[in-house]
């Protein structure tokens, strides 16, 4: 479960230095803020998903160099692939990660849902960060893929400047196949609402295709 917020943890190192105002956006403007949704297709992993244009995707140099800040720990979840966007006003940040699932099942996923930030404090807290707050216990949304578990959970840190920031985190996750999906927005702004809407709108056109059947 530390790796569902460990490249959090290494996005928030490269971003301090651009962190945006606290602002409230309105749901109605973010299509003309963020334009339209358009596709995007990862075939080794079989999903597509529709992200709003105006985020940009890290470059493969940038994942590598994330990456390799990754210190790996005896009985880890392996991450098989993850994805990064930014909105061009530095305020959000969608994610996708696919990984070894935590639990055999996603019922386990579901029912462990209400305590998950106890599975994330302890790091967070050595990387400086604090009042952290899990925001609600887990929301099971429809999605195309069938039902996902919504999390989401808040922290602060102080930036550069020695002014506190307020970040929020969504995330909603599934099970395919053996395979762990799980699909984020970072608010760096603090907006949770905003944050769940974007995600949702995003997640709302995902598909996930079956592997190869060979006989």
């Amino acid at each position: 479960m530390k790796k569902k917020c460990m490249c959090l943890l290494l996005s928030l190192v490269l971003l301090i230095l651009c962190l945006p105002a606290q602002a409230d956006i309105s749901n109605f403007f973010l299509r003309t803020r963020y334009g339209q949704l358009l596709s995007y297709e990862n075939i080794p992993f079989r999903y597509a998903i529709q992200v709003y244009g105006g985020f940009s995707m890290y470059s493969d140099d940038k994942l590598n160099q994330m990456w390799s800040n990754i210190a790996l720990e005896e009985g880890d979840d392996e991450i098989y692939d993850f994805r990064y966007w930014l909105s061009p006003d530095n305020a959000y940040e969608f994610q996708v990660q696919v990984k070894e699932q935590t639990y055999d099942f996603f019922a386990t996923e579901v029912a462990n849902a209400p305590g998950y930030i106890a599975l994330i404090e302890e790091n967070m807290k050595a990387a400086g960060y604090f009042n952290i707050r899990q925001l609600h216990e887990g929301i099971l949304r429809d999605t195309p893929e069938g039902q996902m578990l919504e999390t989401a959970y808040a922290f602060s840190i102080t930036t550069s400047s020695g002014n506190q920031m307020d970040i929020a985190v969504v995330y909603y996750d599934c099970y395919y196949e053996d395979i762990e999906y799980i699909f984020e927005v970072t608010a760096y702004n603090g907006d949770y609402e905003t944050a769940q809407y974007l995600l949702d709108q995003m997640v709302q056109t995902v598909q996930i295709t079956p592997a190869p059947t060979y006989y």
